[in-house]
């Protein structure tokens, strides 16, 4: 499952939900500027802007609408792995 880090008014946040209920992708979203436990789980990963998202199964996180690192994540590839070949 892909857990995304969003707030209102956030573009890449938008972009990012319509690709992953265009491609069916289990997803939940946390609005951080509402869901404190959220925001506080979201800045302890090092983060203090969104869109983050993190694989829940690989724990892999980042920052940004990144389709190529989330086609890879939910393979179930790491991107660090991915740039390696």
């Amino acid at each position: 499952m892909i857990e995304v880090f969003t707030k209102p008014g956030c573009g890449q946040c938008f972009g990012l939900e319509l690709y992953l209920k265009r491609h069916r992708v289990p997803s939940v979203f946390h609005d951080v500027s509402e869901d404190l436990v959220a925001r506080e789980r979201m800045v302890k990963m090092g983060y203090s802007q969104v869109p983050v998202v993190r694989n829940t199964v690989t724990g892999e996180h980042w920052y940004g609408f990144d389709v190529a690192r989330l086609e890879l994540s939910i393979q179930g590839v790491p991107a660090a792995a991915a740039l390696q070949d």
